[in-house]
């Protein structure tokens, strides 16, 4: 086999090219682990294909990384909704389990979808 672009992945298998003579060109990873690619990632292993270049991690652009931040921001405001709603029907039963108060969980409930960035809303004790 005809292997091209070899190099290591993130987890240490070998990312690769190779011609399939009905398919054309297919990308593979290879592990020594997998009984269909054990022989090829010992055969590329022991140089026969040439050098395996080394993994290179991608780099994240300031707006990736801003955006990651604003996903996480959002699931953690779900969260605080989904548990707001939980306080307000436990003390709308007049549970004493409840904490705080009505007026004061619907604060924060509004707080709560006004937030996108920044300083988080505190959660009523």
């Amino acid at each position: 086999m005809n292997f091209r672009k070899i190099t290591y992945n993130e987890t240490g298998l070998i990312d690769c090219e190779y011609d399939h003579p009905v398919l054309g060109t297919i990308p593979a990873t290879l592990s020594p682990d997998d009984p269909e690619t054990a022989d090829q990632f010992a055969d590329i292993l022991a140089g026969n294909h040439g050098a395996i270049a080394a993994y290179v991690a991608p780099v994240r652009t300031a707006e990736e990384l801003a955006a990651e931040d604003l996903a996480t921001e959002q699931e953690w405001v779900v969260d605080e909704l989904v548990q707001a709603d939980k306080e307000i029907f436990i003390l709308e039963d007049g549970d004493p389990r409840g904490k705080a108060d009505i007026p004061t969980w619907r604060t924060y409930r509004k707080d709560l979808r006004n937030h996108t960035t920044g300083e988080r809303p505190t959660r009523p004790l």
